[in-house]
């Protein structure tokens, strides 16, 4: 009866769901949604991408989220966000994928927050981030992209704002936020399951049943942006 019970216990033990922490660290400071401060290392959240809270060259990647005004103040509500869920002096736990460094020297990580959920996720899950799959880095990609869904269609955090309620002076380039995009910027922008960014013009065949992740002006602004056009 005893072996019995101790090949149940192994084999339950088994399926469930093998995490690996590497190390944990006590935050210190949070520079922006995406990125902190941790016992002296920069940490930068895999798969995600926040928008920027302050000037810099990346926000000409995000362009399709409407004008400077509308992203720096969209990058500070996710800063924010951010900060309440890890506030100075919280011990996480961080995972590391197969990449180990961006160029810029940051620790790529997935963090475990002290209650056991992702951070990643929850901040995706939230509406505070959009994606960013980078290979070799995609062991939670799944994971994120159907927190992200869930973001987009219930309205959560950015995809729920107006622009009343941000309370900038946003130009006409401001993506409409939900499964389809504005008229200003029609062209759609989706991350395929194996991470390839596929753009879906007006009136191609699967142009109203795409959900959008960005969306785009010209089908230029989609090339710069790593995007190619899908085959029919």
């Amino acid at each position: 009866m005893k072996k019995t019970k101790l090949f149940f216990l192994i084999l339950l033990f088994s399926l469930l769901p093998q995490i690996t922490h590497a190390y944990q660290c006590v935050v210190e400071k949070v520079y922006d949604g995406d990125t902190f401060l941790c016992s002296g290392e920069k940490i930068r959240l895999i798969g995600i991408d926040t928008p920027e809270s302050s000037l810099n060259h990346h926000i000409e990647k995000q362009r399709s989220l409407g004008d400077t005004k509308t992203i720096l103040e969209l990058g500070r509500r996710a800063k924010k966000f951010t900060q309440s869920l890890i506030p100075v002096g919280t011990k996480v736990e961080i995972e590391l994928d197969v990449q180990p460094k961006d160029k810029y020297g940051r620790t790529l990580a997935y963090v475990w927050l002290p209650d056991g959920r992702m951070l990643n996720e929850v901040i995706v899950r939230e509406g505070y981030a959009m994606l960013l799959t980078i290979p070799p880095n995609v062991k939670y990609e799944e994971r994120l992209r159907k927190a992200y869904r869930y973001a987009v269609e219930n309205g959560k955090g950015l995809w729920g704002e107006t622009e009343s309620q941000l309370q900038v002076e946003s130009s006409s380039q401001t993506q409409s936020y939900g499964f389809s995009c504005s008229p200003e910027r029609p062209i759609k922008g989706n991350i395929n399951r194996r991470g390839e960014r596929i753009y879906h013009v007006p009136g191609s065949a699967f142009y109203d049943r795409t959900k959008p992740e960005k969306c785009f002006a010209t089908e230029e602004e989609a090339q710069r942006e790593g995007f190619r056009k899908a085959g029919r």
